[in-house]
């Protein structure tokens, strides 16, 4: 009777422990599968923080999950760590013990993205004619990657493929308004920016490039609405504070724009815009003796700039600094000059649509001269896409890399020059 009572009792146990295993097991599942799908709705809208935190606590669980390493690296990668990436694609070719499809076009797109292949050179375009179920994926890479080299046209033409398979990618729209504003076109950047803020509102950064468009071309009812929700989101927030002090001062609130930007200025003393506003309000009281010296901290910032060189003007006339204004006035001719030249070179250019690469060489020059950098070397890589061995442009790179103490990339235009 008694081991009748006691095979009972213990097979009450086991079926309870057994309950409890099997309860513990489907909880484990679906919290694993919870967390790896907010990992990856997290990744597709560019939220690599919370798609990281969400993905730590699948491979807590999970330590040896390769689909989970190879989400991992792509997080790492589109945040800039590269060789946390490669780690993490070691880690995910070593569970899975092969070399999978995955794993092959994840190497090949970090290799993309770290400079060391060019599109040409990747077999990505076979992929993207075949219709690549990651194709969106693929353009995303290639657009990054071309932006992060400055070849903006490059970038454009990736962003407009990668509209017609993800039209509602709110980091798309992103993209496309920071290319459009480097390409100087600022209704199609704006046009981007709002596209961007319909699909998804919290993104602060689109807000704000927003928002600096439509003061450059003063549309302040309009700006008024997105500063309503900058402040709500990140008041603090120097850029936030010197937009909220540019609005001032189109709206003719000088006090108020002074005490924002003296903000601004107590955070980041060198701020080229904040320390340019400082100066024109300065002027506006009839002090040029005040604004001079924050318009020179901005032209310490941006010799060439057009905008700063004025104001320099501006204060050293009103000072009756005769021989020092005569100078600046030649500098600012010299610029302005630089400016017309530029304006009827890409007018022309875009008019022709002729792809001369002379004239692509001359706009990227005059853009170095003006120290606008980024946008010069964008039309220079466009010259070399059509002429790889044009002279001019390799020997001007050389020349810029070695300023900038980039051996290796001055290097590779040396190789190209012919003695």
């Amino acid at each position: 009777m008694l081991g009748a009572l006691s095979k009972h009792f213990f097979r009450r146990k086991l079926f309870w422990l057994a309950l409890l295993l099997l309860t513990l097991g489907t909880a484990a599942v679906a919290w694993h599968h919870y967390h790896w799908s907010a990992a990856q709705a997290q990744f597709t809208r560019d939220r690599y923080a919370e798609a990281q935190a969400h993905l730590d606590c699948c491979l807590w669980l999970w330590r040896r999950d390769p689909e989970a390493a190879l989400l991992a690296a792509r997080i790492a990668r589109f945040q800039g760590k590269h060789q946390e990436a490669a780690d993490w694609l070691a880690q995910a070719r070593q569970q899975s013990g092969a070399a999978s499809e995955p794993w092959q076009l994840e190497w090949v797109l970090l290799r993309v993205q770290r400079g060391e292949l060019s599109d040409k050179e990747t077999g990505l375009e076979a992929c993207l004619a075949a219709g690549h179920p990651q194709s969106a994926l693929i353009l995303k890479t290639l657009a990054a990657a071309a932006m992060q080299e400055l070849r903006y046209h490059a970038a454009k033409k990736f962003l407009d493929r990668w509209e017609k398979i993800d039209p509602l990618n709110p980091t798309l729209h992103e993209w496309r308004g920071s290319v459009f504003n480097r390409l100087n076109n600022r209704d199609g950047a704006m046009e981007a920016y709002r596209k961007c803020l319909e699909l998804d509102p919290d993104r602060i950064a689109a807000r704000l490039h927003l928002v600096e468009l439509l003061l450059e071309t003063v549309q302040p009812r309009e700006v008024a609405q997105h500063l309503d929700i900058l402040r709500k989101k990140s008041a603090d927030d120097p850029e936030v504070l010197l937009s909220e002090a540019r609005y001032r001062d189109i709206i003719g609130d000088s006090d108020e724009a002074r005490v924002l930007v003296d903000r601004v200025l107590d955070q980041q003393p060198h701020q080229m815009q904040a320390n340019l506003l400082r100066a024109n309000l300065e002027l506006k009281e009839n002090r040029p003796d005040a604004a001079e010296p924050f318009v020179r901290r901005t032209l310490a910032a941006r010799p060439f700039d057009y905008a700063a060189n004025y104001t320099l003007l501006r204060c050293l006339t009103l000072q009756g600094k005769s021989d020092e204004a005569a100078a600046q006035a030649v500098k600012v001719d010299a610029i302005q000059r630089d400016q017309k030249r530029l304006q009827h070179l890409i007018g022309n250019e875009r008019e022709q649509s002729a792809n001369n690469t002379e004239v692509l060489h001359e706009i990227g020059a005059t853009l170095f001269r003006i120290g606008e950098n980024e946008r010069a070397l964008d039309w220079l890589y466009r010259t070399l896409e059509l002429d790889p061995d044009h002279q001019a442009t390799h020997r001007l790179l050389v020349e810029y890399y070695e300023k900038l103490g980039d051996r290796e990339k001055a290097e590779r235009h040396r190789q190209r020059l012919k003695s």
